[in-house]
């Protein structure tokens, strides 16, 4: 069902980089202040060029059912038949196109994805943490794009050393973040995801604005991945790449849920593609330090 001209009216786009995708972010007011401020400033672009574009709206009360609140998720399921949604009232109101589009509920978002022209209609449950749907719903967007195109969202933290980059990869709390820093490398290329391109060819890694920060917009070549231990001290041990491959499905599958079908299919092959490309390493470390020698040598191959 048609929406109506008013209903579908859409704030003044800002366009953002995320691995050299040129993304139009149309966003309500409150969440304009998040892309003016770290880590999104440092992806502005002039919008010269649109490859995507995400169209969030937000949702009342007086369109979801009275289980809302339990976060029930509809992937696979007829929209019609969602638990939590005043399907009939959202439809109405908010739709521009029919609902039997690529979509999924989580996260309190609502998302529809037009793939032939890379459009995201994204609906937003009433919450406080903004912060966190922006983020999440991006993530979304990018991790389907990467998929469809010979790359990779990963759950991880990037550095680059000596022009080499890193991935520090694995579920939340692994370490990511902290074994990241203790590398002490150039520059942090993002703290929480990090985008990677062209999986079989000449692995790119780059910077997001998905996590808490980002040094710069920047990437350099991915030369290795890293699985995260703590222990009591230093170690380094490179991986088969079936075991690496297997470390690595299992380590995003937090990530990896919230994609699109059959983008999230995609995203798996990728991102075993990628173990097959670039060495893979466990990392062991401990608050007390990491053997930056050992991860330079990793990383140039000397």
């Amino acid at each position: 069902m048609e929406s109506s001209s008013s209903e579908l009216a859409e704030e003044p786009s800002t366009v953002v980089t995320i691995a050299g995708w040129c993304i139009a972010l149309n966003l309500p007011a409150e969440y304009q202040p998040l892309v003016a401020a770290p880590p999104y400033r440092a992806f502005l672009a002039d919008g010269a060029r649109v490859d995507a574009r995400l169209v969030l709206r937000q949702v009342a009360k007086s369109d979801l059912s009275p289980g809302w609140m339990n976060g029930a998720r509809a992937r696979g399921r007829p929209f019609t038949e969602h638990p939590i949604l005043n399907c009939e009232a959202v439809t109405r109101r908010f739709l521009s196109r029919p609902a039997d589009e690529l979509f999924v509920v989580q996260r309190r978002m609502l998302d529809f994805l037009r793939p032939d022209t890379w459009t995201m209609e994204s609906y937003a449950f009433p919450t406080t943490d903004t912060r966190q749907q922006l983020r999440w719903t991006l993530a979304r967007l990018v991790g389907s794009l990467l998929a469809a195109h010979r790359g990779v969202l990963l759950h991880g933290s990037g550095f680059v050393l000596d022009g080499a980059a890193g991935a520090v990869i694995g579920p939340s709390e692994s370490g990511k973040t902290t074994a990241a820093r203790l590398v002490r490398g150039d520059r942090l290329l993002s703290d929480d995801m990090v985008a990677v391109t062209d999986v079989d060819a000449q692995p790119r890694l780059h910077a997001t604005p998905l996590g808490r920060e980002a040094d710069d917009a920047g990437s350099a070549p991915l030369r290795a991945l890293f699985f995260p231990s703590k222990q009591a001290g230093f170690s380094l041990r490179k991986m088969a790449p079936w075991e690496a491959a297997a470390w690595a499905v299992a380590g995003q599958g937090e990530y990896l849920g919230t994609l699109f079908k059959p983008h999230m299919g995609a995203a798996i092959k990728n991102i075993v593609r990628l173990t097959k490309e670039v060495p893979v390493y466990e990392l062991g470390f401990s608050l007390d330090g990491i053997d930056r020698e050992a991860i330079r040598r990793v990383l140039t191959g000397s």
